[in-house]
Order: C-alpha cells, then structure tokens, then sequence
C-alpha cells in the first residue's frame, strides 16, 4: 500500500493541477524558443494561455531556465549570422550592425552632420547647394570612413 501512495505522489508532483509536467514542459519550451518563437507563440502552441506561462515560468526555475537558455542561443546564432554578412561586406548589415553596436556613433534616421565651409557671396541655386553637399559628405567618408578597419568614424580632433 505504501508503494503505490509513494507512486502517486510521484505522479502528481509531476503533472500538477495547472497542467504542468517538469519531465515535458521544459524540454518544449526549449525547442521552441531556438525557432524563435515569442512567449505569446510559445504558449499558444502549448494551447495555454500566456498568464499561466508567466505563472509556470516564476514557479518552476527549471522551465524559466530552459526558456532564456534557449532564447540567448538563437540570439547568438542570428548574431553569428549577421556579423558573417557584415565581414562578407554586406552594407545593409553593416548599416544595422553599427546602428545597433554603437548607437552615439551611427544614426538611423539618415542624418549626417556636415558643415560646409567657406563665405557666400551670392544666393545659391539648388544645383550648387546639392554639389557643394556632395563634395563635403565624400570628404567627410574618405576623412573619417574609409580605411578604418573597424569600420567606425573616427573622432574629431581639437
């Protein structure tokens, strides 16, 4: 008799009233979380809503465990994978990258500060104002861009 009290006992503490299973659960947390699925995915897959996740995740660590262990590696893969398309020299990586790195540095709404030197006599047309740009922003990537290799501007001197 007390052999099967101590089997059910084992049984429950295994599948509690929630619907919880340690020995299931986390192994399938795990697998989706590498596809990259959301929380809300995750759960909707274990046809669970996202609160009794949430519920799951703060009271059985092994699960929260499993979900940010697998998280932080598919994060590292698709980190691995864009820094390869940023050594293959794929600018729309490079662009994101930067962005991304070394925010204070690299702007993502298309803004380059440029300052165009020298006095104006005259009132310029459009033509002259976009050329006199043109030359001062290709100054500007050969002064502070190119030949750096680690691909960030360098700073000003003064």
């Amino acid at each position: 008799m007390k052999a099967e009290s101590k089997d059910m006992k084992m049984a429950v503490e295994k599948h509690d009233r929630s619907g919880y299973r340690a020995d299931v659960h986390p192994v399938l947390v795990s697998f989706l979380a590498q596809e990259s699925l959301t929380d809300a995915e995750i759960s909707s897959r274990l046809k669970i809503s996202r609160r009794t996740l949430y519920t799951w995740r703060k009271g059985h660590p092994e699960l929260e465990e499993a979900l940010r262990d697998s998280k932080e590696l598919a994060n590292a893969l698709v980190e691995r994978s864009l820094f390869q398309k940023v050594l293959q020299g794929d600018v729309t990586a490079c662009i994101f990258y930067l962005c991304n790195r070394s925010p204070s540095r690299w702007r993502r709404n298309g803004q380059v500060d440029v300052q165009i030197t020298g006095s104006v006599d005259r009132a310029m047309s459009v033509e002259e104002v976009t050329r006199r740009y043109a030359e001062a922003f290709r100054s500007y990537v050969q002064d502070h861009v190119e030949g750096d290799s680690d691909c960030t501007p360098k700073r000003e001197e003064g």
